[in-house]
């Protein structure tokens, strides 16, 4: 379950149904310009409101709205690093030890969170009261949700389903955050687990080419005594140049041609900010709508990869990828007979450093 903390309400919403199911709205007398006035009438109406709606649940997510939140990013790069994360954090308009801090890094940049702790610190002592175990509290704005306003039973399943961004983006831990520490982890493990296969299929191919030698060896011999004599054949090596990756495409029936029916998704493959809805804004561009975004669980990717459907015609395969060569590094492309619930996927990599005049 979800409560969605807003500037002036709280909203429920699970993955049961779409939309949310229960609503309570902040009087101005209580909370005005996201500060409360009246403690005691705050908690009265929280659990006057939580009692009446018979909470089951028994674990909670707490999100804030972007209406609360304060949000900067800065190079890890920048000199005065230190200095920045001072200034952002003093500028926020609330007493110093109302802010909850939250400085996430990743190896290129270092993102800055900031929001007013009093108003979810009072949904915790009122949800502890009736037993309730709250998982997390995270900023919406961590799980690229286009709209902020309603979330949909997707958006809902993306925030209760991505355990590393509530882990990393959780304001009840610690305030630094480090977003490759899981991955690497999970990439150390999966490099030593390749290494060990990598090891036993090759052990597996150098007893299976022994047993092979020593059973054909003495057929091997015979052969080759009678052949000695024997004028060899010539023969002719035809060179067949492979086409290029989409001038083989030919109509089909099954093509899409209308865009606005091509489903397509866009996975943050390295953990930056906004990369997935940058590729989004210019997928619309060409005239694209039914785009959803995701993140990768496996960040860090240094080249960009786009697998169309046979569905796809080549004319927009090639549109796509000179796209995609315009804004970053390397691309990879792939096709696929089908791609379930999808059209085509992109899943980002390494921007393009473009070469300074």
């Amino acid at each position: 379950m979800i409560l969605y903390l807003r500037r002036k309400s709280l909203e429920i919403y699970t993955n049961k149904v779409e939309g949310s199911s229960e609503k309570l709205e902040f009087p101005e007398s209580i909370i005005k310009d996201e500060e409360i006035l009246n403690k005691a009438g705050f908690e009265k109406l929280l659990l006057d409101f939580f009692n009446k709606i018979s909470l089951k649940e028994k674990k909670i997510v707490i999100a804030i709205s972007e209406e609360l939140i304060f949000q900067k990013t800065i190079p890890q790069s920048a000199k005065e690093e230190n200095t920045e994360v001072n200034n952002f954090f003093n500028e926020i308009p609330f007493d110093s030890q109302k802010i909850a801090k939250k400085l996430i890094k990743n190896d290129k940049e270092l993102l800055l969170i900031a929001t007013n702790k009093d108003l979810f610190e009072n949904i915790i002592l009122c949800l502890k009261q009736l037993s309730l175990q709250i998982v997390a509290v995270v900023p919406i704005t961590l799980f690229n949700i286009t709209s902020t306003s309603v979330l949909n039973k997707n958006d809902v399943n993306n925030i209760l389903s991505n355990s590393k961004i509530l882990k990393i983006g959780n304001f009840l831990t610690e305030e630094i955050s480090d977003k490759q520490d899981s991955s690497q982890t999970l990439d150390s493990k999966s490099f030593l687990n390749k290494k060990i296969l990598v090891i036993f299929i090759a052990i597996i191919i150098i007893i299976i080419l022994f047993i092979f030698y020593f059973i054909k060896k003495p057929q091997f011999l015979s052969k080759f005594g009678n052949k000695t004599n024997e004028t060899p054949s010539i023969s002719t090596k035809t060179t067949i140049s492979s086409p290029t990756p989409f001038a083989s495409d030919s109509p089909l029936p099954s093509q899409i041609l209308d865009r606005s029916k091509i489903k397509i998704q866009v996975v943050n493959g390295t953990g930056k900010i906004g990369q997935a809805s940058q590729v989004k804004e210019k997928l619309e561009s060409l005239n694209f709508s039914d785009i959803s975004l995701e993140n990768s669980d496996k960040q860090g990717n240094k080249e960009t990869k786009v697998v169309f459907s046979q569905k796809i015609p080549a004319e927009i395969k090639e549109e796509i990828v000179k796209m995609l060569e315009d804004s970053f590094a390397k691309v990879n492309v792939g096709i696929e007979n089908e791609i379930e619930n999808y059209d085509f996927i992109i899943t980002t990599g390494d921007d393009k450093v473009l070469d300074k005049q």
